[in-house]
């Protein structure tokens, strides 16, 4: 769970807003946001990570938000790897 204030702060996506306990250099390349709001109205976005997200998340109390599909490259390495689904409760 995050409150609704510490949520409308997020500005941009990064490893660690999405892994806290991450411990390695990384950059967040793409994800895919889906907010299940009131009357289980649906919306879908497809990120890149350098979008400004104050211009496309529009939360409420009550709201579940899931990233899925995040893209992450880590320093050093090639390949970029996909973490699990995260799913995000707001609350007051």
């Amino acid at each position: 769970s995050i409150s609704i204030r510490q949520f409308k702060n997020i500005q941009f996506i990064t490893t660690k807003s999405v892994v806290p306990a991450i411990s390695f250099k990384s950059v967040v390349e793409s994800f895919t946001i889906t907010i299940i709001g009131q009357k289980n109205r649906v919306t879908t976005f497809k990120v890149k990570g350098t979008d400004n997200l104050q211009t496309i998340l529009k939360v409420s109390i009550g709201d579940k938000v899931i990233f899925s599909n995040i893209k992450i490259r880590i320093e050093g390495e090639l390949e970029s790897r996909i973490l699990d689904n995260r799913v995000v409760d707001i609350v007051d």
